[in-house]
């Protein structure tokens, strides 16, 4: 924990040893030696340079960034943005980018420092030739989803999440509405992307919990023809709460709003939410990369929207594209999603049962947990489960369990390697280090101190001997 703190507090003694992280908050440093090599080509001196994962990113962020000067660049088909140096604005393109995705991809970086013989390549398994056309069959197919062609891949779940949120958003705000509501406390980007870029402060309406119909309906009605739409996560991250969609999505479509769904936690394999959303949003970094080295996302089109074509059209040629060797990766990994995903099933059931009889345990958030399951089955797939992902509420000090458990930690879920993390540090740190932030953390039924586990596929004796010597 004290690893984590220094992390977060920019501590030069830690972060001296973080050679890598997640992609969209710690830069691949092969990302950062190309920028470097096109400061040293382009003779851009000390600015700032940021490589983006397409023109439109690029000209997005200058925009972000405004008034503060700025240069799009172009070079040899990749784009970016400089800016004169300074800390302030640094952090903001920075998370402008985290926010939406918009990053290059490390493999792009990777080959353009092959071509310019700066490294030599480095193998892996791949199915270059209709990458992208295996991804979308067999991910369409695995998902029952009619029509696979009309997926849009994307360079990262959040581009997902950002691209499809403005698409909507755009519409939308040609009818005059403008008003969209957060239901549940969501993932950190997810609430920001909703927040900063929506449509500017007034135009959000926070539902804490997502078994709050009565307060959904209130602000539904309150909101009246201002009404743009609905964004939430089912189940949610962390707490691992489910709402009833099918209520929730005929309040909100009923009032002329559009319904925005992330499935990521359980994943698309276990839950079908299709009924109940417009726009699907899904993290293919999760499950489909289950070996944990891609970073992608999807966007489909719901079974019912009215909107459908016009969606698929306008994000066909808006969102970030999946780069091609990502997508190669991802197409030799997806075809055993479903049975990958089927085996952390098995073992999250097994994990969560152990932890619930443990008296160093408080509570165990899971998606099949008893005051979830009902919302929880009514999306199931045949055959479907929990999903990797189990929240933890400790009886003791989070510092202890956490410096004593042996499994790896990190903030990814989804993949064959288990992974733990104290959550809430890593993704609101501004929050946990005050009182005001922790007290509302709490008043939104977030312990500052919960632990979130994601289950691998290692022998499950491995998983529990770790949890109970580190419980003990």
């Amino acid at each position: 924990m004290e690893d984590v703190i220094g992390y977060e507090t920019r501590d030069p003694a830690i972060l001296n040893h973080v050679c890598s992280g997640y992609p969209r908050f710690v830069v691949h440093d092969l990302i950062r030696q190309l920028a470097a090599l096109w400061s040293r080509r382009l003779d851009l001196g000390s600015n700032v340079v940021w490589l983006t994962a397409s023109r439109r990113a690029a000209e997005e962020l200058a925009v972000y960034l405004n008034p503060v000067t700025s240069r799009i660049l172009e070079h040899e088909g990749i784009w970016g943005l400089a800016h004169s140096e300074n800390p302030e604005v640094a952090q903001r393109a920075r998370q402008f980018l985290q926010h939406t995705g918009g990053f290059l991809s490390s493999r792009q970086a990777e080959d353009q420092l092959v071509k310019a013989g700066l490294l030599d390549p480095e193998p892996e398994d791949s199915i270059p030739n209709d990458a992208h056309r295996i991804i979308r069959d067999t991910f369409g197919s695995d998902l029952d989803y009619a029509q696979p062609d009309s997926i849009i891949l994307t360079n990262s779940g959040m581009n997902a999440i950002y691209r499809a949120f403005q698409a909507a958003s755009d519409y939308q705000r040609t009818r005059g509405r403008t008003i969209w509501i957060q239901l549940g406390w969501l993932y950190l980007d997810t609430m920001a992307v909703i927040e900063k870029l929506g449509n500017g402060p007034g135009n959000r309406r926070v539902i804490t919990s997502v078994e709050d119909l009565e307060t959904l309906r209130s602000v539904v009605t309150e909101c009246g023809a201002q009404l743009a739409g609905l964004v939430t996560e089912a189940p949610s991250n962390p707490l691992i709460q489910t709402p009833d969609l099918e209520i929730v999505a005929d309040i909100v479509r009923s009032a002329g709003g559009l319904v925005i769904i992330d499935p990521s936690v359980a994943s698309a394999y276990n839950v079908d939410v299709f009924p109940h959303a417009d726009l699907v949003v899904t993290s293919l970094t999760k499950y489909a990369a289950w070996e944990g080295d891609v970073i992608a996302g999807a966007i489909l089109v719901g079974d019912d929207c009215p909107q459908a074509d016009q969606f698929r059209a306008d994000l066909a040629r808006n969102t970030d594209p999946l780069y091609n060797r990502d997508a190669a990766r991802l197409a030799f990994q997806i075809g055993r999603a479903p049975e990958i995903t089927r085996e952390i099933d098995r073992q999250a059931r097994e994990v969560a049962a152990f932890l619930e009889n443990q008296p160093g345990v408080e509570r165990v958030y899971w998606a099949e947990a008893e005051d979830q399951l009902a919302n929880f089955r009514k999306l199931l797939r045949p055959g479907g489960g929990p999903g990797a992902l189990l929240t933890i509420d400790l009886a003791g000090p989070l510092e202890s369990f956490y410096d004593r458990v042996t499994l790896p930690k990190g903030p990814s879920f989804g993949i064959t390697t288990s992974l733990l993390c104290p959550f809430l540090y890593l993704a609101h740190y501004d929050l946990v280090s005050t009182d005001q932030g922790r007290d509302h953390l709490k008043s939104n039924n977030l312990n500052p101190e919960l632990v979130r586990l994601s289950i691998g596929t290692e022998p499950i004796d491995a998983i529990l001997a770790s949890l109970d010597e580190a419980l003990t």
